[in-house]
């Protein structure tokens, strides 16, 4: 059988004082009822002793601290790999005592609107959401963060419509900037950027490419974009079938930056068994999210690493600072992406920056 909760009333008497100096102590409510320190001692004696354990949700809905923390995050971006970030915060909040009630950021707009909704309706004491700039544009979020207290917003981008909140800029800038200066001081002449342009997050990642290029002084040729269009077909298929159209029997590039490591894989594959070619000595192939099997692809896959550890990290701390200072101005921090070498990128070697 499951014993009944020990109530406050319970606690009140036992330590001869009211129900109100009970709430106040329990609920860390210091500036409702003057409380000299040694009742405030004895009453947290009583009630571990009595094994009290505090309302969360009761406490929530009369206005007081919840103890719980939400989370919305792209856990199953397979691409991206940032689950383990979120699984990350979450422990660590765990870790702190707090509850966490968190729920995978889907890509359907009205169902995030809907999430947030639900969060709000739980009077969660924090909220962090990893999402799109797009999404996180929209009037309908806009509203209703800058209408939530302590919100962590982490994306790729700083959204300046979101006046309250704190943010964390996920930079892959950086990190695409840096493939850039390795492909041109590695002497590629016509590397190309492979990616779906009907996905509008993409747009970002081309220029950042394409801008460092050309800011290099490398040339705009033909092939800098290697769309892969917009299909139903499963990955290995729609990348085959893009290489296969935007190809046609001859490689015009000599160098494939893929948006994530599992298409820089599929155009490997393609190279060497469709026209014959070798990686990096014909084409140096080169991914993003440096996921693990990379390290042992053969040969080994560059990549754009997301420094998952100093992101966790840094998230953990700004929620835990905003909540513990609720008042302070929002706070904007970024943790850029590196590029990470490896042998399918071509001769190691630094950078080229430009002049």
């Amino acid at each position: 059988m499951i014993p009944m909760p020990v109530t406050i009333k319970q606690i009140a008497q036992q330590a001869q004082v009211s129900h109100g100096a009970v709430s106040a102590v329990l609920n860390d409510r210091r500036n409702s009822i003057r409380v000299s320190e040694q009742t405030r001692e004895r009453i947290l004696k009583i009630a571990e002793e009595l094994g009290y354990r505090r309302n969360s949700l009761a406490a929530g809905l009369r206005g007081g601290k919840t103890q719980s923390i939400g989370l919305i995050w792209p856990f199953e971006d397979v691409a991206a790999g940032d689950a383990s970030i979120g699984m990350q915060i979450l422990r660590g909040l765990q870790a702190q005592d707090y509850a966490t009630i968190h729920a995978d950021h889907l890509t359907n707009i009205h169902q995030v609107i809907q999430t947030i909704d639900d969060m709000a309706a739980r009077r969660v004491d924090a909220l962090v959401i990893h999402s799109f700039a797009r999404f996180l544009r929209s009037p309908e979020i806009v509203k209703r963060l800058n209408n939530m207290d302590n919100v962590l917003v982490v994306c790729q981008q700083l959204i300046p419509e979101l006046e309250k909140a704190d943010q964390l800029v996920h930079d892959r800038v950086p990190g695409i900037q840096q493939v850039a200066d390795y492909l041109y001081a590695s002497g590629r002449k016509k590397p190309g950027i492979g990616l779906c342009m009907h996905e509008p997050d993409n747009h970002h990642k081309y220029h950042a490419f394409r801008d460092r290029w050309l800011e290099l002084g490398g040339e705009d040729h033909p092939n800098l974009l290697l769309d892969f269009g917009l299909t139903n077909q499963t990955r290995d298929q729609k990348v085959w079938a893009s290489l296969k159209r935007i190809f046609k029997g001859t490689c015009p590039v000599d160098a494939i930056f893929a948006i994530n490591d599992m298409n820089a894989m599929y155009a490997a594959h393609f190279l060497k068994n469709e026209m014959g070619m070798k990686v990096p000595d014909d084409v140096a192939i080169v991914g993003m999210n440096n996921i693990e099997v990379g390290l042992i692809w053969d040969p080994p896959l560059a990549s754009i690493s997301r420094n998952r550890e100093q992101l966790t990290q840094v998230a953990q701390k700004m929620l835990l600072d905003r909540i513990a200072k609720p008042h302070m101005s929002p706070r904007h921090e970024s943790v850029p992406m590196q590029f990470v070498w490896r042998q399918s990128a071509g001769p190691e070697l630094k950078p080229q920056t430009p002049k």
